[in-house]
């Protein structure tokens, strides 16, 4: 990001979905000829709105997954180099024990 640009927050989706029924409301004015392709098109945003809803939760989902996993191999780590400690002994890289 460049330092001139600021970054937005992403509009709540109570917010979206206001704005997206406000949108319909000003389109239902208009010339039948004009209204379709608004309509389609604001059916798409709401597609893709839910989507990204969707892959945002999948992804917050696989990020505290991959924080569990590190925390497990932390504590994993710390219990093999305890075990190490207290039988004097080095684990071998290939997972296997010196002895």
């Amino acid at each position: 990001m460049f330092p001139h640009e600021q970054r937005q927050l992403p509009m709540p989706s109570n917010d979206f979905q206001t704005q997206l029924a406000e949108l319909r409301t000003r389109i239902d004015t208009l010339p039948d000829n004009a209204r379709e392709p608004l309509l389609l098109a604001a059916a798409k945003i709401e597609r893709q709105h839910a989507r990204m809803q969707r892959d945002c939760a999948t992804i917050a989902n696989s990020a505290a997954d991959i924080g569990l996993i590190v925390e497990h191999t932390k504590f994993e780590v710390a219990a093999i180099q305890n075990e190490s400690r207290r039988t004097n002994t080095a684990p071998d890289p290939r997972g296997r024990r010196q002895r």
